[in-house]
Formats: C-alpha cells, structure tokens, sequence
C-alpha cells in the first residue's frame, strides 16, 4: 500500500510540477504578448504621428500649389483680355502683305549688267612704292643702331 501512495504521490507531484511549468509558460506567453502589444501601440502611435505629418507636409504642398495655380489664372485671364494681337492681326491684314500676290520688288537678273574694273596695274605700282618706302626706313634705322654701336665702342 505504500508504494501505491508513494506512486500517486509521485503522480500528484509530477502533475503539481507539470501545472506549474505550464502556469509558467502561459505567463512568459502573457509577458511575450504584452510586450508584443505594447511594441504594436508605440508602432501605431508612430505610424499616425508619420501619417499626420505627411498630411501636413500635403496641405503645404496643397497651398502653395493653389497660391501658384490662382497666380497663373491671373496671368491667363489678362493674356485673354489682351487685344494687342487681335488689334495686330487686324493691321496686317488691311496691308497689302497679306494678299498672296504682294511682290516688294521684282529683279529681273538676266537684264542686269555688271561691269568689273581691272585695277591690277595699280596695285602693282602701289606695291613697289611702299615696300620702296618701307626698304628705306628699315635701312634708316639699321644704320642708326651700327653707328650709334660705333659711337659707344670708341668711347
């Protein structure tokens, strides 16, 4: 009979031991779940913080980009109430350039005459004379600078 209460004993241990590690497995799962939880808040509140300030970051793009949009309709609107080329195209066309057949002027090349003058002799002549002139002064200068050598040598 002892060993029959030592057995469930035994039995009634393992079982209190079992039960014991299985509290303690489900409360490491409740620790690992509300850490897991809390790491999800703190993402989520993180996640709205970003989504906020790309709203804000959207609403600045969306004003400045209405601000530029209402700066180009202005433009648009006064380009449309220009008449300065309705006013420019009306001018033109009462000219005579509108009109297909309009012609400025009319050349007629086959009843030109060219006459061309040959001058050749008096370039030639023209040549001789200044390179005549300018022989002289370099010989002019040449013999200034030996004699002005001759002059600092003797003394």
């Amino acid at each position: 009979q002892l060993k029959v209460n030592l057995n469930k004993l035994y039995s009634t241990l393992f079982e209190v031991e079992k039960r014991a590690i299985e509290q303690d497995r489900t409360l490491q799962r409740a620790e690992k779940n509300k850490l897991f939880l809390e790491s999800l808040l703190a993402l989520e509140v993180k996640k709205r913080a970003i989504e906020q300030d790309r709203t804000l970051q959207r609403t600045e793009q969306n004003k400045v980009f209405l601000e530029s949009l209402l700066a180009l309709e202005v433009k648009k609107r006064a380009i449309e109430q220009d008449e300065t080329l309705d006013r420019a195209k009306d001018l033109f066309n009462k000219t005579p350039l509108s009109k297909n057949d309009f012609k400025s002027a009319l050349v007629k090349v086959a009843a030109t005459d060219f006459k061309t003058s040959n001058k050749r002799n008096l370039f030639y002549a023209l040549a001789l004379v200044l390179g005549g002139m300018i022989g002289v002064v370099f010989v002019l200068i040449a013999n200034a600078f030996k004699t002005r050598q001759n002059i600092e040598s003797k003394s």
